[in-house]
């Protein structure tokens, strides 16, 4: 079916801003065609609330893999769990966030849906499993310039995707344009 059929059908408008608009194609080409998920794995998705990021989180739980979300304060986190059926979904503001974050993940992170940078991808990069793979969606908590300084040293971040011989790779959904088609057969339903 191809989205002219699809567009025929009761697909309710507002979702076209969501699910099957441009976040729910980011969501899918990110953990698709760069995350490559195999059944059992394990997903971070950071800004797990957001538009991209809950769609992530659930394409991840259809695909067979434990999902954790990492989403700013309580009741963002309530909805990503219980809404959205993550797994478990970490409060990075949490002073125990980092411990939180390995203790939620104990056999490590397979993938890692990056739309945050900052804190966040500190906390998530040590505890990425050998051959991991980063979507690097984007980095919400740099877009203003603050935080930079206080970051991971760069050489330590490229020293841990060597020793862990991690991918980490950035997309544009217009890259994939092509396979727009299998996107609406998987996500439209």
């Amino acid at each position: 079916m191809d989205r002219q059929e699809y567009e025929n059908h009761e697909i309710p408008t507002h979702t076209y801003l969501g699910a099957v608009g441009m976040p729910g194609r980011t969501a899918y080409f990110g953990l698709n065609y760069v995350g490559k998920p195999k059944k059992g794995e394990t997903l971070v998705v950071s800004a797990a609330s957001g538009a991209v990021g809950s769609v992530v989180g659930q394409l991840g739980k259809h695909n067979g893999l434990k999902v954790i979300g990492i989403a700013g304060g309580e009741m963002k986190c309530n909805f990503v769990k219980n809404e959205l059926g993550f797994d478990e979904c970490i409060d990075y503001k949490s002073p125990n966030f980092k411990d939180t974050l390995i203790s939620s993940c104990n056999d490590g992170i397979d993938i890692y849906f990056e739309n945050v940078a900052g804190i966040t991808l500190e906390a998530v990069l040590p505890n990425m499993n050998n051959f991991g793979r980063i979507a690097v969606c984007g980095m919400i908590s740099w877009y203003s310039g603050k935080g930079v300084q206080d970051s991971m040293a760069f050489p330590k971040f490229w020293r841990t995707v060597l020793v862990k011989r991690l991918m980490a790779k950035g997309f544009i959904i217009f890259d994939h344009k092509a396979s727009f088609n299998e996107f609406w057969e998987e996500v439209s339903p």
